[in-house]
């Protein structure tokens, strides 16, 4: 939109806000090999190709983008096929943030209750339902 180019081209705006601009229409599938890698996957060649195969089957109908939707429905699918070992990596993470949170006297793991922080820290975290 002409609004949306505006704030595009005027000075001052932070890259944040730039970035947001970039991610109103979906997103593309580099972008979702960069949000992968950021959370420390490391994901093989064919790995990396079954991912692209899924996110085209889903539906790339938004100029090549994916949308949130679509992108709900394939966080379910590298949750439900471990897709280069997402939930080891999920669980150490929210591991990491239970002992941070306990260490720092946050206590009760950074708002997940007890039983959540017990649950996660005892690598028993449930796991979500199929509704996506």
């Amino acid at each position: 939109t002409v609004e949306s180019r505006e704030r595009a081209s005027s000075p001052g705006r932070g890259e944040a806000e730039k970035g947001k601009d970039k991610v109103e229409g979906g997103l593309s599938v580099d972008t979702i090999h960069r949000l992968l890698r950021s959370i420390g996957l490391q994901a093989t060649a064919a790995q990396k190709k079954e991912l692209e195969e899924t996110v085209v089957d889903m539906h790339l109908g938004n100029a090549g983008l994916l949308s949130f939707v679509d992108f709900l429905r394939l966080m379910r699918w590298l949750l439900d096929s471990d897709y280069a070992g997402i939930n080891d990596v999920a669980a150490a993470t929210a591991a990491e943030k239970v002992r941070v949170a306990e260490s720092t006297g946050a206590g009760g793991g950074g708002g997940m209750g007890p039983t959540m922080s017990r649950a996660v820290t005892n690598g028993m975290a449930p796991t979500m339902s199929r509704a996506v």
